[in-house]
């Protein structure tokens, strides 16, 4: 320890503490383009007049000064009455009263209302006026069939919310495609027919789930290097354990001097999938890089979270959704065996945060276009054992906002994609170690080892460019057209860091360069990038990642 110089211990505080999970490391998987869903065959039921029932029985002929419209809810009064105003203050025929009945009942049909219309009940015509019945459609039963884990009226409900009343076939439709949005749905076929009564309709819906479970395995090096660089993630996931749409992961992650273990558990609570989510993480941390190994430089950390998700407005393309956490956060850092503070606002190494986060998510997809917001407010609490403070030391009190910004855009046939993305964080003081904002590293620029800066507030930015550039495709792997795709990229990424209380101005990095990213196959793929710092940080280059490179290789299965 006598060896090390002054220089080199004013680096030791970042190390320990650098590992912990903050906000911006939850990141948002970049949602996918819309896919292409075949809309279902529908056998539409004929809605005609109820047996026995002429329209006027009594006269051939009759003069008609209004007609009434009655039992409809589907369009307004002046939209119908527009259809029936060229036959009112003249005469009438049974003939001119079935155009009238089948007018209305095409505008229906047209509309996607296909077991609605109108019905001319037998009547007498006083004063000139003849009521016209509308017969809204609706479905009286939902038949549920297919291969999958579902409860049956898990799905039966979800279908009902584009049922009407009225039905409308177009709105179940888009209904099924956004039922499809759910990885646990592969396929719905649906085939509407007739019902008992006119009018009514049933609905025969098969609907084929997927696999039961799904386990993930990733490398990459994108650590920090201080614990190990390179880390292995092994993720399992259970779907649909009881059949109301949940979902169960447990992960386990792995570097020299870093394990981190996590479970989280998410189940809808409500029909338009409002959903409880709880989850479960534990980090433990030696730094192993010379020359501060010999320090014996520990961390551990556990969190601890709860949270509410609800989708304010969903179709195939949009969607608005809100979400609330509740998170505790413990963390403790010790040096030479001992507890040991490295930051302000550590009590004999160990910290506590509480903190509710709320947050707004817009999503915007179409085939060659995704726009992805989140927009999250986070406020620091006095409870479950947080740490306070006082005279402006950081502590569990404190409020922060952080904005993630994702878009994609895919050109012309093998002309590539653009994609961007932005995050930043502002805060009202100074942080916790675990609510700070880390900028470098593979998901923020690269080019520079992660966590090249840890501050209170800060932003990053990044453009990509990328190009199918050959088709190498491995036959005992897949020999699907798409596999074995080979994209060459282009990048420009750069990023700054403040901290709120020590006055320091902001660092800024900057970086560009190459990259390969290769399909192997829908389920495998791999990449590799080489970032060209443009800022100098004096950081020593013995990793890999200080060289720029960083390399990540992922293969799910599902079983």
């Amino acid at each position: 320890m006598t060896g090390l110089t002054a220089s080199s211990m004013a680096q030791v505080p970042r190390a320990p503490i650098e590992q912990i999970d903050r906000p911006l490391e939850q990141r948002r998987v970049f949602p996918d383009f819309r896919r292409e869903v075949e809309p279902p065959v529908f056998v539409l039921p004929p809605v005609v007049p109820q047996a026995g029932q002429p329209a006027l029985s009594s006269a051939m002929r009759v003069r008609v000064t209004r007609i009434r419209l009655v039992g409809h809810t589907a369009f307004s009064d002046q939209e119908l009455g527009a259809l029936a105003a060229p036959f009112e203050n003249r005469e009438l025929g049974n003939e001119d009263l079935e155009e009238l009945r089948n007018r209305i009942t095409r505008h229906y049909v047209n509309a996607g209302y296909i077991n609605s219309g109108a019905l001319i009940p037998d009547q007498r015509v006083a004063d000139g006026v003849i009521t016209l019945e509308i017969v809204e459609g609706r479905l009286a039963e939902i038949e549920i069939a297919g291969e999958h884990r579902f409860h049956p009226d898990f799905l039966r409900s979800r279908l009902a919310l584009g049922a009407g009343p009225p039905l409308n076939v177009n709105r179940l439709q888009e209904q099924m495609q956004i039922m499809l949005l759910n990885p646990q749905i592969e396929r719905i076929n649906a085939e509407l027919g007739p019902g008992m009564r006119p009018g009514e309709g049933t609905l025969k819906a098969r609907i084929d789930g997927g696999r039961p479970a799904l386990v993930n395995l990733s490398v990459a090096n994108n650590r920090s290097p201080s614990v190990g660089g390179v880390r292995a993630e092994l993720q399992g996931t259970a779907q649909n354990l009881l059949g109301r749409g949940e979902n169960l992961s447990l992960r386990a992650g792995r570097t020299g001097g870093l394990d981190d273990y996590g479970v989280s558990f998410t189940m809808p609570v409500s029909v338009r999938d409002t959903s409880l989510s709880l989850r479960y993480d534990k980090n433990d941390s030696t730094v192993i890089e010379e020359p501060f190994n010999r320090l014996d430089i520990r961390s551990k950390s556990e969190t601890l979270e709860i949270g509410i998700m609800h989708p304010f407005m969903r179709t195939p393309e949009k969607e608005i959704s809100g979400r609330a956490l509740l998170s505790n956060r413990h963390s403790e850092t010790f040096l030479l065996g001992q507890p040991f503070s490295f930051t302000p606002g550590l009590e004999d190494g160990k910290s506590t945060v509480s903190a509710l986060r709320l947050s707004l998510d817009w999503i915007d997809r179409g085939q060659d276009r995704v726009l992805a917001v989140r927009s999250s407010f986070n406020f620091g609490i006095d409870r479950f054992g947080a740490t306070i403070k006082s005279g402006g030391t950081p502590d569990s009190r404190f409020a922060s906002w952080l904005g993630q910004f994702q878009w994609a855009k895919r050109l012309a046939k093998d002309q590539g994609q653009w994609v961007f993305r932005a995050d930043a964080q502002l805060s009202d003081r100074g942080l916790l170690p675990s609510e700070k904002f880390a900028v470098g590293g593979a998901d923020t620029v690269r080019g520079y080892r992660e966590n090249t800066m840890v501050r209170d507030s800060g932003w990053v930015a990044s453009l990509e460019y990328r190009r199918p550039l050959a088709r190498l495709p491995i036959a005992a792997l897949g020999d699907d057209s798409n596999d074995g795709i080979l994209h060459w990229t282009v990048f420009a990424d750069a990023g700054k860091a403040w901290d709120r209380n020590d006055g320091a101005a902001a660092n800024g990095i900057r970086s560009a360069g190459p990259g390969l990213r290769w399909e192997i196959t829908r389920d495998f793929q791999a990449q590799i990038y080489w970032g060209i710092a443009l800022t100098d940080t004096g950081n020593p280059k013995r990793d890999l990642q200080d060289r720029g490179i960083h390399i990540k290789v992922a293969l799910q299965k599902p079983f």
